[in-house]
């Protein structure tokens, strides 16, 4: 009877822990805005009440030492995760391999060092809006090289995020994935349009401005505001890292102005053919605004998570030492 109780104690704590952890971390998981509304409320309140039930059972089925077993077990995995983290925290997401230089659309890209980027992602004293826009671009330029499509081998230049930087984002994505931190971005180095844009974009809006990652027709670009006319109506420009390319002009006039496009990054350097190509992203049909802030806010919570939770497995076994050392202070 004692060992029924046991097992049902077991279960029901087992499953309480699982809904708790689902009502929280399910926003995450599915990479949306992270909020407690009525259902996952319910679902957390009932998983606690089983947790609580199953461990009341245990209690009263089986002696005090199963639970100190139970937070061993819990404080090694947490002290390996912590292990993991602290060694992230000195091993870069750059592969040196990156200075030997890889090819695309016909040039030989080698990116500056971090170091020489981030001072640069802050607007200077005095820059205009459109100053920073023209450095910004050519600085996401400079800082990535585009290696992404026809990838194999996820972790030569950590497409994926290796399990040492974050263990819930290695988890949650077993392929490549795009950086919202633009700081990461630019660490890792290998990029393709879409990760440019968001270093572009999310630099941009750390500087207190507003702009947009806008998804083409097989290219995603930035469209950003400079500035307001005589009429207060945003004056807007499109910003190509991937290409080091800025349009003084906003999305809707290049669409239907496809030349403009084309001598745009004729001026830049490419060859005519690549000129043709690029401008054939910018027709009308498909363009759309992308919205990528659960996404973001998903990625920026499970840097805080990926050290509360080791923190969180650890406590038990503290708990428990505290509680030990107090009892026997008392029988001394």
């Amino acid at each position: 009877m004692q060992k029924k109780k046991l097992i049902i104690g077991i279960v029901l704590s087992i499953a309480g822990f699982l809904e708790v952890i689902v009502s929280l971390f399910a926003d995450v998981v599915r990479a949306r805005n992270f909020s407690i509304g009525p259902a996952q409320l319910v679902i957390f309140l009932a998983g606690f009440a089983l947790f609580l039930l199953g461990l009341g059972i245990i209690k009263r089925s089986y002696p005090y030492r199963f639970l100190y077993s139970v937070s061993i077990l819990l404080f090694i995995s947490g002290m390996i995760l912590l292990a993991l983290n602290v060694y992230g925290q000195f091993v870069s997401l750059r592969n040196p391999k990156i200075y030997n230089g890889l090819m695309y659309q016909g040039r030989l890209r080698i990116p500056k060092k971090p170091e020489e980027i981030y001072p640069q992602l802050q607007v200077r004293p005095q820059e205009t809006k459109e100053d920073f826009a023209y450095r910004l671009t050519q600085v996401a330029y400079e800082a990535t090289v585009h290696y992404w499509n026809g990838v194999t081998n996820y972790t030569e230049f950590n497409h994926r995020i290796p399990i040492y930087e974050n263990f819930l984002l290695w988890w949650q994505f077993p392929g490549p994935h795009e950086f919202c931190n633009p700081y990461k971005a630019i660490e890792r180095g290998v990029s393709i349009c879409s990760q440019v844009t968001k270093i572009i974009v999310n630099v941009w809006k750390q500087n207190g401005f507003r702009g947009d990652e806008v998804a083409l027709d097989g290219h995603v670009i930035a469209e950003v505001i400079v500035g307001y006319d005589s009429r207060n109506d945003p004056v807007k420009w499109v910003l190509d890292g991937d290409f080091g390319v800025v349009f003084e002009h906003n999305l809707d006039f290049l669409q239907d102005n496809l030349k403009v496009v084309k001598q745009g990054y004729l001026d830049a350097g490419y060859p005519e053919s690549s000129a043709d190509h690029f401008s054939s992203f910018y027709g009308p049909e498909g363009n759309y605004v992308i919205t990528t802030h659960g996404g973001c806010n998903g990625e920026n919570f499970s840097y805080k998570l990926k050290w509360l939770i080791p923190l969180g497995l650890v406590f038990p076994l503290l708990l428990f030492t505290h509680i030990e050392i107090r009892r026997k202070r008392k029988h001394i």
